[in-house]
């Protein structure tokens, strides 16, 4: 059956007490999509749903305060599941970091010592990298490179 994705969503997102403006993020495995351009090429898309191939982007998620939906094929054929959780979105300052600072902290401790006691001293540039990770500052990949180079990672 052809169905349009917009009309799709909507039906599901009212059936879970759901609108547009409850939608907080939209992504897939590529990225983060905005809301505004999800919504834009959902109304353009339509598809057949039916058993066969799938044509909207499995990973594609939409996340709101208490649950998100998520594509899912159910014998052959797309859909949306609906996941309902209870989420605290984090407020405060943005970070993008992904890294464990305290484990990293740990290894980073750890490799020094070994460092140390193998007579080796990292190199200088290595070492203020490092100095700007325990202040907490943002590093470039660049920065991060280096710090894996030198044995800090």
């Amino acid at each position: 059956m052809i169905v349009n994705l917009y009309e799709e969503t909507v039906k599901v997102m009212k059936e879970n007490g759901y609108t547009e403006k409850d939608i907080l993020l939209v992504y897939t495995e590529k990225g983060i999509m905005p809301t505004e351009d999800f919504i834009r090429e959902a109304r353009a898309m339509n598809y057949d749903n039916d058993y066969g191939v799938v044509y909207v982007i499995r990973s594609l998620t939409i996340l709101f305060e208490n649950g998100r939906m998520v594509r899912d094929t159910y014998d052959g054929a797309e859909c949306w599941e609906y996941i309902s959780y209870n989420v605290t979105i984090p407020q405060g300052r943005h970070y993008s970091d992904l890294f464990n600072s305290d484990h990293a902290r740990e290894d980073i401790n750890r490799r020094l010592v070994e460092l140390s006691a193998e007579g080796s001293e990292p190199p200088a540039d290595a070492k203020e990298v490092f100095e700007r990770f325990k202040a907490g500052e943002k590093l470039t990949t660049e920065d991060l490179i280096t710090l894996q180079k030198s044995g800090y990672l």
